[in-house]
Formats: structure tokens, C-alpha cells, sequence
């Protein structure tokens, strides 16, 4: 690839990763204003509610003539007044002709109704209670029509969202197959074809100096021979450029001159167990270079031996993979921007039935009331059901927000919360496909793990979400998923079944694997269940496999219990 093209290419690249960094802080911002839309609808239904609540205690009053019902009353025409001016001073332009309107104007009816609730505080009488409860169920009216313009707003934002989310979409495929095709590819290539070459050259005794000559000169990577007291005895031009020392500075020293610090004596116990068993050792290591600076490699080690088989030297095989990681935490960044939709349609799912509940609970109030009928009792609990439900709807805000944040904190969690967090958000997704979602982790003491704030949400939900799709295409009849969780030999084991038919043998050990889907393009990546197997292996230290049960799929997750769970 020459200088030009290659320029072409970095210069699309960025392109991409601009643009859809452009689209994921116009996303941010319309998430934003859902939580601003949640509590103007919010406000505006406890409005509503105080309206009535003062009309009543009025109405009380005159009956019973006790002063804790104007007590009440004062702490309720109070918020009820606060409440109206901030409404009033984050109207959108359209919410703004309605509340200023020229003709019996919401804030005009209202503001009159604050006047005549506390004329009432200051001389009692009963005309004076006819007089608000009149006008309470005008101002209740206008209420319910605001309610709905907000909700209206809201659903345009949402609508919104969607359309950015097909932008993100696409910005994530192009750069996924624009690094897959310039980058992964042929590097994967290079080396098999490398490695390949190298397993050749030891094979081959009559040739073994004059072709590892050639792979010295001619290696793009690192190659590195040690003694079998692991004593540098040569090592490669290219092995030079990665660790910025000269050979002559190396020859005769342990390997473990470069080591960072970064892994524990575990570590490198783990690699020389697998050496003594295996011969064979591949991972990755953070080493440091001689300037300092900290560098991720890749490498393969081989153990040689004579005919005795005897150890008589080491040889590793290694790349620099610190631009990859990057690239790898873009593509990251780009997969959560793919999902943000689906996130917000989970959101918008589990809202439906709350708002439909707080309609039902306050017209339900209003039939009671005309045909007389309401009691103190059933007053009161559809109130409390009201509350109940809005204060639910801000709680998922919240949960989202929290899972989307991009400052993540490595904390210790109870493992129960971190999953209803996840099963949170996914719940009326699963209930508006007639999923039934099983969830019997409570039945578990408390588990404490150390985990990242929203990784182990995002294993959860990427699960569930490929579940779904089976059984939606499978038409599963009687669709279940369910969790469970258990504590074994210091790890906590949480698995996700589903009744979705299973996943084909020749598949299922390729599921983690990169770029691997079954799926449609239009519906999957490839990288969900990879970056699963990365959050689990490599973020939680843990373990993640599927099994197939004669119903379906099982997730198994292992974490790692802390010391004081």
C-alpha cells in the first residue's frame, strides 16, 4: 500500500469517527431532554393532582372546620405555586401559546386559582369553596392538555433519536469493515503466513541458519531467542525497533528487563506453567520500552527441543498491538452508539403502561368524584398510585443515563442490583413480545464482586437481546428466558436460559469469536458476544461459555466473589 492511499484511507477514517462523534453528543443532549420532558409531565401531573387535593381540603375544611386541613393546604398551594412558575419558565415555543394563550390562559386561570386559595386562608367561607372547586376542574382540564403536548414533545424527541440512530448505525459498519479490511485482515494474514514460515524454518534442519537469516532481516515482528536459562542469545532488527534497545544492550539478559510492573508474580507464573505443559504459551503482555513508555504486545513463545527432548532454547514471536487496543476501544465506543437506540426504545416501552396506569388513576378519580362517590380512601390511593408510578418513571431515567455515563468506576456491587439494573432495562421489550422474563436471583444471599459500573449490564443485556431474537425468529410458542444465580467455590455462577430451540453445534464454539454472526447485517455485528467475552475474560476476571439444554441456550457467567461476600 503506498504513501497516498494510505493517507486516502486514515483521512476516511477519521472522517467516520468524527461523524459519529458528532452524532453520539446530539444524541446526549436529546437523552437530556427526555429527563427535562420526564419532569415537566411529572410537575405537571402532581399539578393535577394539587388542584384537586386543594379543592378538597376546602371543601373540608367547611365541613369540619379543622385547622390541620389548612396547614395542608398552605404546604400544597405553595409547591403548587413553585411548580407553575417552573413550568412556565421552561416552556418550549409551542407549550408557550398554550399556557399564554390570549383566551383562558393557563397561567392566568392558574395564577387566579393561587389567589383564591389563599383569599380562602386568609376569611373561610363556603361560596368561596364552590368557587375554587369550579374552578379546579377547569384548571384540571387545561392540566391533562398540557400533559399531552409534553408527552407529544417527548415522543417527537424520541422520534428524533431514531432517525440519529440509523446514522450511527451506519457510521459503526463503515468503520467496523473499513478497520476489519485495512487492518485486521491482513495482519491476521501476515501473521499466520509468518507463523506458517517460521514453523517451517525450525522443521527444516538443513536450511534452519540461512532461512532464520531471512525472517530476521525480513520479519515485520519481533523475534527474540533466549538459552534454556532464558539468556538473550539473538534477537531481530524488528525486535530492536518495538523495545528501543539496541542488541547489543540485550544480548546475555533476562527478558524480564522489559517488564512494566503492570502483572503480578501470578501472571508469569501462569506463562511459565503453561511452557512446562503446553510448550506453547500466547497472550498478551504490557511491557515497557527503554524510553519508558508502556507498549501491549502480542506473543507467541515456543519451547525447542533436541532429541532428547531436552530444553535448549526459547524463542518468542512478538507485535506491537497498542494501536490496535485503540482502534479496539473506537470500535467499543462505536458498538454502545449502535445499541443507544435500542436502549431508548426499551425506555420508551417500559413508559407506556406507568403513563397509562397515572391516566387511569386520575380519570378514574374524576368519574368517582362527578358521580360522588369518592372516598378519603380510595382517594388517596389512587394518589399514592400516581406518585408511585411518576417518581418510577424518573428512576428510569436515571438507570439509563447511568448506563450509558462514560466514566466507568471499578467498585465492589451487590451482583443482585447490577443485573435488575440491566433486566430493567430490558424488561418491556421482553413483555411487549410476550417474552416471560424469569428472574429468581433474589432467592440468593447478597453477592458482593468487584465489577466496572455498566460492563457487566451490557454482557447481560447483549444475551438477552440475542435470545430475543431467536425466539422471535424460531416463533417460539410460550417464550421464557430465566435467571438464575448460585455461589460455588468462591465464584458467583449466573446463568441466562432461554426456550429458543438452542444454537447449532458447528456454531456454538464460534459465538465469542470477532465478526461472527448468524444474523442478518442489518441486525447484527459480529461484536456483541465478543465484547462480552472481553468484559468478562479481561475487565472482570471471570469466565463466560454457552451450553445447549433440550429447551435452548444457556449463558453461564463466573465471577470472582469478593473477599467479605
Amino acid at each position: 500500500m503506498n504513501l497516498s492511499i494510505l493517507k486516502s484511507y486514515s483521512i476516511i477514517f477519521i472522517i467516520l469517527v468524527f461523524c459519529t462523534s458528532i452524532a453520539y453528543y446530539t444524541m446526549n443532549a436529546l437523552i437530556d431532554s427526555q429527563s427535562y420532558y420526564a419532569k415537566l409531565i411529572n410537575m405537571s401531573g402532581k399539578q393535577r393532582m394539587f388542584s384537586q387535593k386543594s379543592a378538597f381540603l376546602t371543601s373540608k375544611f367547611i365541613q369540619d372546620n379543622q385547622l390541620n386541613y389548612i396547614k395542608e393546604l398552605k404546604k400544597i398551594i405553595k409547591v403548587f405555586e413553585k411548580n407553575h412558575k417552573y413550568i412556565v419558565k421552561n416552556l418550549s415555543s409551542d407549550a408557550k401559546k398554550l399556557y399564554f394563550g390570549k383566551n383562558d390562559s393557563i397561567d392566568k386561570n392558574v395564577m387566579n386559582y393561587i389567589d383564591l386559595i389563599n383569599s380562602f386562608l386568609e376569611n373561610p367561607t363556603e361560596q368561596q369553596s364552590n368557587i375554587i372547586y369550579e374552578k379546579s376542574q377547569i384548571i384540571l382540564i387545561q392540566l391533562d392538555t398540557a400533559v399531552n403536548l409534553f408527552q407529544k414533545e417527548s415522543e417527537d424527541k424520541t422520534k428524533e433519536l431514531h432517525r440519529r440512530e440509523l446514522f450511527i448505525l451506519i457510521g459503526t459498519i463503515l468503520t467496523i469493515l473499513f478497520v476489519a479490511h485495512f487492518f485486521a485482515k491482513p495482519v491476521i494474514e501476515m501473521i499466520r503466513l509468518k507463523f506458517q514460515d517460521f514453523s517451517e524454518m525450525l522443521n527444516k534442519k538443513d536450511n534452519l541458519i540461512d532461512l532464520q537469516s531471512k525472517f530476521f532481516i525480513n520479519a515485520h515482528e519481533g523475534i527474540v531467542i533466549t538459552d534454556k536459562e532464558n539468556k538473550i542469545i539473538d534477537l531481530n532488527p524488528a525486535f530492536e525497533k518495538v523495545t528501543g534497545y539496541k542488541k547489543s544492550e540485550l544480548l546475555g539478559k533476562d527478558p524480564s528487563l522489559l517488564k512494566s510492573g503492570e502483572h503480578n508474580i501470578a501472571f508469569y507464573k501462569e506463562i511459565w506453567n503453561q511452557l512446562l505443559q503446553k510448550s506453547f504459551y500466547k497472550g498478551e503482555i504490557i511491557n515497557k520500552k527503554k524510553d519508558g513508555k508502556r507498549y501491549i504486545q502480542n506473543v507467541s513463545i515456543f519451547v525447542i527441543k533436541n532429541e532428547l527432548k531436552e530444553v535448549t532454547n526459547y524463542c518468542a514471536l512478538i507485535w506491537d498491538i497498542t494501536n490496535e487496543k485503540k482502534r479496539d476501544k473506537i470500535i467499543e465506543e462505536q458498538i454502545k452508539m449502535s445499541s443507544m437506540g435500542e436502549m431508548i426504545g426499551n425506555i420508551a416501552h417500559q413508559w407506556r403502561q406507568p403513563l397509562s396506569a397515572i391516566t387511569t388513576s386520575s380519570t378514574g378519580l374524576k368519574v368517582m368524584k362527578e358521580h360522588g362517590v369518592l372516598d378519603d380512601q380510595s382517594f388517596f390511593k389512587n394518589l399514592n398510585h400516581i406518585e408511585h408510578t411518576a417518581q418510577y418513571l424518573s428512576e428510569t431515567i436515571d438507570i439509563f443515563k447511568n448506563f450509558l455515563k462514560d466514566k466507568k468506576e471499578y467498585k465492589e456491587d451487590i451482583l443482585q442490583n447490577r443485573v435488575n439494573n440491566a433486566l430493567c432495562i430490558v424488561n418491556a421489550t421482553l413483555t411487549n413480545n410476550y417474552i416471560q422474563l424469569k428472574n429468581n436471583i433474589e432467592k440468593v444471599e447478597p453477592l458482593k464482586v468487584k465489577i466496572i459500573t455498566g460492563e457487566l449490564e451490557q454482557v447481560i443485556i447483549n444475551i438477552i437481546n440475542n435470545a430475543k431474537d431467536a425466539i422471535l425468529e424460531k416463533k417460539v410458542k410460550d417464550p421464557w428466558i430465566e435467571i438464575n444465580l448460585k455461589k460455588c467455590n468462591g465464584f458467583a455462577i449466573l446463568t441466562i436460559e432461554d426456550n429458543g430451540l438452542g444454537i447449532p453445534e458447528d456454531v456454538l464454539p464460534k459465538i465469542f469469536e470477532s465478526y461472527f454472526t448468524t444474523k442478518n447485517e442489518d441486525k447484527g455485528t459480529g461484536l456483541g458476544l465478543h465484547m462480552s467475552f472481553k468484559i468478562i475474560k479481561e475487565s472482570l476476571n471471570g469466565n463466560i461459555y454457552a451450553k445447549n439444554s433440550n429447551k435452548g441456550a444457556i449463558f453461564y457467567i463466573e465471577l470472582p466473589l469478593s473477599e467479605s461476600s
